[in-house]
């Protein structure tokens, strides 16, 4: 069998002027059967459109804040570092993925930038803007978990993992704030921000705001979460 080849969104150091990818995705992957591939970092739509056309997925990983622009919002002083070419790759990508009905996974900055798409806004400093009571951007080792995640009765999630709650990791500063078109929410923090989501119209596309790549070692939801992801891009591949 044909091995299920994963676009993985890049990541981007302005200081050093170079592309770069954390281990932990690549290995996530791998370790769950599939073929992973940084696309380029670039915003060049046929560059981009060809090599899409060779993954079966995608993979948004975290990295810089998605610009306040794309959700018609002023930058303030607190939202963090954005990378036009990164958001409008991330645009081109997420096109293609929805219209050719290929599988989404979505991890911190990528279930942002899935509710942006969706029509969704975000809050650019959950700190700064008073929505958060509990300690979202922990310190390492960064498998261990944080806070307590209550899943949304009938979402997917809660469907995938069989339980009500679960404990994750956070590395975030920006939220959910306006949930997007056709998104349901799978699972909220005790202070309130929004931490899964999945499409209510997509085949298959989730997000979490947590890291599941960091911890799927020694969290068995977090390697079911993979492991879904890569089966179920398996089945899209084999039946479109």
């Amino acid at each position: 069998m044909t091995q299920t080849v994963i676009g993985v969104l890049p990541l981007y150091d302005t200081q050093l002027d170079s592309i770069w990818m954390l281990p932990d995705y690549i290995n996530a992957l791998v370790d769950h059967g599939a073929c992973p591939i940084i696309l380029p970092y670039t915003d060049k739509k046929d560059v981009l459109e060809q090599i899409c056309s060779y993954c079966d997925g995608f993979l948004f990983t975290g990295g810089q804040d998605v610009s306040p622009k794309l959700y018609n919002e002023q930058k303030a002083d607190y939202c963090g570092e954005c990378l036009d070419i990164l958001d409008n790759l991330s645009v081109t990508v997420y096109n293609h993925a929805i219209l050719k009905k290929k599988t989404i996974l979505g991890i911190c900055r990528g279930l942002q930038f899935i509710n942006v798409m969706q029509g969704g806004t975000l809050y650019q400093d959950i700190v700064s803007q008073g929505k958060s009571e509990i300690n979202h951007h922990q310190e390492k080792p960064y498998c261990t978990p944080s806070h307590n995640v209550t899943l949304v009765d009938n979402s997917y999630l809660s469907y995938l993992f069989e339980i009500s709650n679960i404990k994750v990791n956070s590395i975030h500063h920006q939220s959910i704030k306006d949930l997007g078109k056709d998104l349901m929410i799978n699972g909220i923090s005790q202070d309130g921000i929004i931490e899964a989501v999945s499409s209510t119209t997509h085949p298959y596309m989730v997000a979490v705001q947590w890291h599941p790549e960091y911890d799927y070692k020694y969290n068995d939801k977090s390697s079911l979460l993979l492991k879904d992801f890569v089966k179920k891009t398996q089945i899209l591949k084999n039946t479109i």
